[in-house]
Parts: structure tokens; C-alpha cells; sequence
């Protein structure tokens, strides 16, 4: 909110809109956007200037509340970060995550061991899985061509 409060209120007096007027926050339907305590606690901190509407689960429609966008819009021209970044940055993680398991299975091969066991206390998968994040952030960063991917696949208003 740090980023959205102070954009939202250099929109509005760019387009010498009302103090009144509310920014639309288009969320997807995952669980935690739903729960009854974040949407409390956006409609006590933020429901005079944000109104939230969300996007259906696979949508793929034409978006009826604005005629000024006649095309056909859904969660992946709403979302391009979950189409292209993340899709990208968990594929990075999983492919770090089997390379691991398959390290390991070849360790055991390797020592003739019959049983393959791998770690489950959380501090170690804690440390591996923050390992593998940071990794898989840093190749996603080198890829500028993705992040421009990303840019110019987001939906530009008429007021943007």
C-alpha cells in the first residue's frame, strides 16, 4: 500500500478527480483476498478511496463497466505478472527443487543405500526454499527482455 496509497492520490490530482472519487483494485479470487479479515481491514483503512472488485476465477470476458474498453479481458491481460513472471519464477523454484531431489537420490545410490530420506524439519526447508526463491529471482532479474514482456502486456486505460 505504500506504492498504490500515494499513486492512487497523484492519479486522481492528475486527472483533477474528486477526493471522493475511489480507485477500483481488481483482485483475483484467491483465498486470502476473500477472507473476511482482509476485507475488514481494507474497508476500515482504505474503503473511503479504494473500492475492490474481483476477477473471476478463469475469466474470460468482456469487461462490462467500462465502454471505454470494448475488448475482451480476463486474469491473464489483468494479471500479466501471474501469466509471465510468476509462471516463470516457479518454474525456476521447481526445477531447483527436483534438481535437489535428485541430488540426493543419486548421494544415495551412490553410498548404496536402499532408502532415500530427505529433510522435513522446517528450519532446513525454510533455508533451502528461500535459497532456491533468491536464485530464482536473480535469473528472472537478468531477463529484461520478460520484464519489458510483462510492461507492455498490462492493461492500459484511456486515463493511464
Amino acid at each position: 500500500m505504500d506504492i498504490l496509497v500515494p499513486y492512487i492520490h497523484k492519479t486522481k490530482k492528475r486527472l483533477g478527480l474528486s477526493s471522493r472519487v475511489r480507485a477500483v483494485l481488481l483482485l483475483d479470487c484467491w483465498s486470502v483476498h476473500r477472507s473476511k479479515d482482509f476485507l475488514a481491514c481494507m474497508r476500515q483503512e482504505y474503503g473511503k478511496l479504494i473500492r475492490i472488485h474481483f476477477v473471476p476465477a478463469s475469466c474470460e470476458c468482456t469487461y462490462p463497466y467500462c465502454i471505454h474498453l470494448p475488448i475482451s479481458i480476463g486474469t491473464g491481460k489483468l494479471q500479466p505478472n501471474d501469466q509471465l513472471l510468476n509462471r516463470c519464477l516457479k518454474h525456476e523454484i521447481n526445477t531447483m527443487a527436483v534438481e535437489w531431489m535428485a541430488s540426493a537420490v543419486k548421494d544415495s545410490l551412490a553410498l548404496n543405500e536402499h532408502v532415500v530420506s530427505f529433510p522435513t524439519d522446517l528450519p532446513t526447508l525454510r533455508a533451502i526454499s528461500v535459497a532456491w526463491f533468491g536464485k530464482s529471482l536473480q535469473k528472472l532479474s537478468a531477463r529484461s527482455e520478460l520484464i519489458k514482456k510483462v510492461h507492455n502486456a498490462l492493461l492500459y486505460t484511456p486515463y493511464h
